[in-house]
């Protein structure tokens, strides 16, 4: 199996202040043409350090990608960097140079003199044109090793990739993937049910990331003995089977909109009632576009006299239960549904922290209640990990009682 090697040159992509896109995007469409990744790096804008790093890639991969870098300034030192690996000096060409120059030209601009760096590619070195862009792209092939480098604009890198490198390394398919998305446990106990299915090596092979208190299983099936396809949809059936109701989607969705699917496919609408999460139900569900044929209203009552004026919390609920109790929770969700007509209610109130916590109810306590015509259905949750922590779980675990209770 041909081995690849990714390296994103750019001091933004090292301090954080630039999410390395490029990196994820080349990732997959290396899978897909059937290589095996050997190395991916963030490197600075420090030519010694991107040489070293080609030539450590030249010794464990064929193929290598390097983006970013190439732009006209002063901190752009790709094209260095990969004249001190091919130990061949820098060389100005005029096709080069013409090309930037008309780029400039029909688009009504003047091109600055410090542009003409970008004319310059290593002696023996190979541009790839770039049509979306000024920065060429540099092929250096050296024995059974193949060096691409590409500017850090994702638009063009992409665009480039498809056109130039895609069609040079490709060969036949030889992976499948699938995604299944999971809410309701923890990345231990998903790894526990899930058991020998996690150890490395498998083929399939799953990979778990976590992220906001989701689960994401990533399954990639390798062409061997048997056929790679036959042993995805196996692994994935399984795996639905180990996880039950916990997985929302076997697709790269949030939950938020796999419940606006099921509302839409079912043609039902929902209203909110919130407190502790000042709204943010509602914004999970309004975030996503046509949310107006499903999500029909929502309110937010944070203080005792705003939950009896506009929801009609009795005033006795209030002070025999508090505001943060399942008798709160539940009236708030019924009169929402009474009066807003909505299919569904959510109610949430909590203490979401730092302060206002007791022995009885510490921070971090909250009730959410879930309410249709039928039922209603109220739990109460305690996610003491912090104010935003607190109301992005209890908002998102609303929605999967939604999901597995009504929908």
């Amino acid at each position: 199996m041909k081995k690849a090697a990714l390296i994103s040159v750019g001091n933004e992509l090292i301090n954080g202040s630039c999410y390395d896109s490029n990196a994820e995007w080349l990732k997959s469409k290396l899978i897909d043409l059937s290589f095996e990744l050997s190395l991916s790096i963030k490197l600075p804008d420090e030519q010694q350090c991107v040489a070293k790093a080609l030539k450590y890639a030249s010794e464990f991969s064929d193929v290598c990608i390097i983006t970013g870098g190439l732009g006209p300034t002063k901190d752009d030192i790709t094209r260095e960097a990969l004249s001190l690996f091919a130990g061949e000096p820098l060389v100005y060409r005029d096709d080069l140079y013409a090309r930037i120059a008309e780029y400039f030209q029909k688009r009504g601009r003047t091109m600055s003199r410090v542009n003409s760096v970008q004319a310059y590619i290593p002696e023996g070195s190979e541009p790839l044109l770039n049509n979306q862009g000024t920065a060429p792209g540099i092929k250096i092939t050296s024995d059974s090793f193949v060096l691409y480098s590409l500017p850090g604009v994702p638009s063009e890198m992409k665009a480039m990739f498809e056109e130039h490198i895609a069609p040079e390394i490709s060969g036949k398919a030889f992976a499948f993937r699938k995604t299944l998305k999971v809410f309701g446990l923890g990345e231990s106990s998903a790894a526990e049910l899930l058991g020998d299915m996690m150890n490395r090596g498998s083929n399939p092979e799953i990979n778990c990331t976590v992220k906001e208190y989701v689960i994401t299983l990533s399954f990639l099936a390798r062409a061997g003995g048997e056929d790679p396809e036959k042993l995805l949809h196996l692994s994935v059936d399984k795996a639905k089977s180990l996880l039950g109701e916990c997985v929302y989607a076997d697709e790269d969705i949030s939950l938020p909109e796999a419940v606006a699917r099921k509302l839409l496919d079912s043609r039902k609408t929902v209203t909110t009632a919130e407190s502790c999460t000042g709204g943010l139900i509602a914004k999970l569900l309004t975030d996503i576009s046509g949310s107006s044929a499903y999500f029909q209203n929502g309110w937010i009552t944070y203080s005792n006299e705003a939950k009896s004026r506009q929801l009609g919390v009795l005033s006795e609920t209030l002070k025999q239960y508090g505001a943060v109790s399942e008798q709160t929770v539940s009236e708030m969700a019924e009169n929402a549904l009474k009066i807003s007509e909505a299919d569904f209610s959510i109610s949430v109130s909590g203490i979401a922290g730092p302060s206002g916590g007791s022995e009885q109810k510490p921070v971090g306590t909250v009730y959410i209640c879930v309410a249709s015509k039928e039922k209603s259905v109220v739990r109460r949750l305690f996610y003491p990990g912090g104010r935003k922590a607190c109301r992005l779980r209890t908002a998102l675990t609303a929605l999967d009682v939604l999901r597995r209770e009504f929908l």
